[in-house]
């Protein structure tokens, strides 16, 4: 009797391993979202899943199975949708520039989406590489294996905010600058003249735009050129996409003065690597540039690239021409001390904007005398 048990135990259990196969056999394999079949094991998707970043954000499918692994991602979504959330709320505010420029920048991004980038975000690298370039940024080790693959991801999960911080950062100096300008200190440039903006270390152009929303806000009618220096080639896809939206109507509207009378933008790539002596190849392009260069911004390049430390940035400081403005967004506040005092001992008058509503970051500037 006891081996009969054990006979129809054992039949209960292949029978139910047996239904089990057939069911995952005849269940279709799942898919990432660019319709590529991904293996299972385990009933759980591994992690070589690329899911779309708007899912994240509750705007595509979820996998419950994988939902621990996309936690940082998760945590920085929510941090960026909570940025986007003060941005609508100083847009409807309406009280000052610095408003206006979270609601052009709320607009532009809603058009880029549309244009630029309505066929990536379906396309975008898994999410380990992701993690992995933001881990190694915060530890000041990025390197171009870091960064190949994560364009369109960093774009789409940084390019509204960053844009909006430029061009507050922009719109303080000119505030600053104009205060102090019945003493004699240098101003931005005046309306109608041409200017030449150097983003170094620049990635997807997200700070050139938040300079053309400055010029649209302030309405300069300035003729600009921007050119994004980076050391990832990789860049140059997004920069190239972008540029090619200057000539979108819907794109010039947000980026134009009230009147629309200014002139198109310009926007282009070149190498550049601030770990790099001035004399490397590589930083050939951006050291015959900088004499003749209005505006350096550095958009949360010194830091990562540890560039402080590098012969590159003090170069650009004694190179660049009368009246030029250095513009730094950090992380850390003491980077930004550390640049601007590095720009007092080239001639250069320096500005620490504190932390405040209007300049929810760690920033400065500095004009050359």
């Amino acid at each position: 009797m006891e081996l009969e048990y054990e006979y129809v135990a054992a039949l209960v259990l292949t029978l139910a391993v047996a239904l089990a196969v057939r069911w995952a056999l005849s269940s279709p394999s799942p898919q990432c979202s660019s319709g590529r079949k991904v293996s299972v094991a385990g009933g759980a998707q591994r992690h070589a899943h690329r899911r779309p970043l708007g899912a994240l954000r509750g705007q595509g499918p979820r996998n419950p199975g994988v939902e621990k692994s996309y936690k940082k991602l998760k945590y920085r979504a929510a941090k960026e949708d909570e940025r986007a959330r003060r941005r609508v709320e100083r847009a409807e505010a309406g009280r000052s520039a610095f408003d206006s420029a979270a609601a052009k920048a709320n607009i532009l991004w809603t058009v880029l989406k549309k244009t630029v980038f309505k066929d990536t975000e379906n396309c975008i690298k898994e999410e380990k590489l992701l993690k992995q370039f933001y881990n190694n940024a915060i530890r000041a080790s990025i390197s171009q294996s870091n960064v190949d693959g994560v364009e369109m991801a960093y774009a789409l999960d940084k390019f509204a905010s960053r844009a909006d911080q430029a061009c507050c950062l922009l719109l303080k100096a000119d505030q600053l600058l104009q205060e102090k300008s019945e003493a004699g200190a240098p101003g931005f440039p005046p309306m109608g003249s041409a200017v030449s903006i150097a983003c170094v270390g620049g990635g997807p152009a997200n700070d050139a735009f938040g300079f053309f929303l400055f010029n649209a806000i302030r309405n300069l009618e300035l003729k600009m050129t921007a050119t994004v220096y980076d050391f990832a080639p990789g860049w140059q896809v997004v920069v190239d996409l972008l540029s090619k939206s200057l000539n979108d109507p819907d794109v010039l509207r947000v980026l134009q003065p009230p009147e629309g009378n200014g002139a198109r933008p310009a926007l282009s790539f070149q190498l550049c690597d601030l770990q790099k002596d001035p004399s490397d190849p590589v930083n050939q392009s951006i050291v015959s540039a900088a004499p003749h260069t209005q505006f350096f911004i550095f958009s949360y390049s010194l830091h990562e690239s540890s560039g402080l430390g590098h012969t590159l940035f003090p170069a650009l400081l004694q190179a660049a021409p009368s009246n030029s403005v250095f513009l730094v967004i950090e992380v850390f506040k003491e980077v930004v001390t550390k640049a601007l005092d590095m720009g007092k001992s080239y001639g250069f008058e320096a500005y620490d904007v504190e932390a405040s509503p209007d300049t929810a970051f760690n920033g400065g500037f500095m004009v050359k005398s």
